[in-house]
């Protein structure tokens, strides 16, 4: 076994080397995140170190993410569920609810794996983001429905609550800024991908607004009003 200490620069370096070994015999390596790092006579360069992480560590990352599992369902299932109580109110209510949807499922990084499949020309990678796409916001959705349908019925929200809510116009006509924004949030959140930002992905997910999306589209068919779903 043979350890190697390496600065976020140096990782594709050891990685390469890692791969010429193979010439050899087998080889498997692993990585680590160091939490701190106490070096005075190598302070410099510690300090001026990037921010980057490997492929291989965002692929990893992704995978444990982005898996469909039972917790993974589950939790988009809540998110959709919470989302859909954001349609029935207004104001800082509405924004409490659906910021928290957008926190509580994990809906990023799953679409996050396509592209990163694509640019690693592992094609595997990319079938397994579409279906966790897929059945992620299928059950969404679902939750979303089945929510709606349970305040519907608990005189707690009506279809015409739904329709003349605000964010349900602005998910259905947006316009040239609210695209803008999807696309910069797009953007940053491949980039907090690939520098490891784990703990802030939620925000390029919240400026997505997927989340509602795929929201309103369960609650839409249950509301009578399948259109709005497409």
């Amino acid at each position: 076994m043979l350890v190697v200490h390496a600065l976020n620069r140096d990782a594709d370096r050891v990685m390469r080397l890692t791969d010429e070994a193979r010439s050899e015999g087998q080889v498997s390596a692993t990585t680590h995140e160091l939490t701190s790092i106490v070096d005075p006579e190598h302070e410099r360069e510690v300090a001026n170190d990037v921010d980057e992480a490997l492929w291989e560590e965002s692929e990893t990352s992704l995978r444990h993410q982005g898996r469909t599992t039972s917790n993974y369902l589950a939790l988009m299932a809540f998110g959709g569920a919470v989302a859909a109580t954001g349609f029935m109110v207004t104001g800082s209510s509405q924004t409490i609810s659906l910021i928290a949807a957008s926190v509580i499922a994990p809906g990023f990084e799953p679409l996050a794996k396509v592209p990163m499949g694509l640019a690693l020309g592992r094609w595997a990678v990319v079938g397994r983001g579409l279906v966790s796409v897929g059945v992620g916001y299928l059950t969404l959705a679902v939750g979303a429905a089945l929510a709606f349908a349970l305040l519907r019925l608990t005189g707690v929200g009506t279809a015409e609550e739904f329709l003349g809510n605000s964010e349900t116009k602005v998910l259905t006509d947006p316009t040239l800024r609210d695209i803008l924004l999807s696309s910069f949030a797009a953007l940053a959140g491949m980039i907090m991908v690939v520098a490891y930002r784990r703990s802030v992905i939620a925000g390029p997910l919240i400026a997505l607004a997927i989340v509602p999306a795929a929201a309103m589209a369960g609650i839409a068919l249950v509301a009578g009003e399948p259109e709005l779903a497409y």
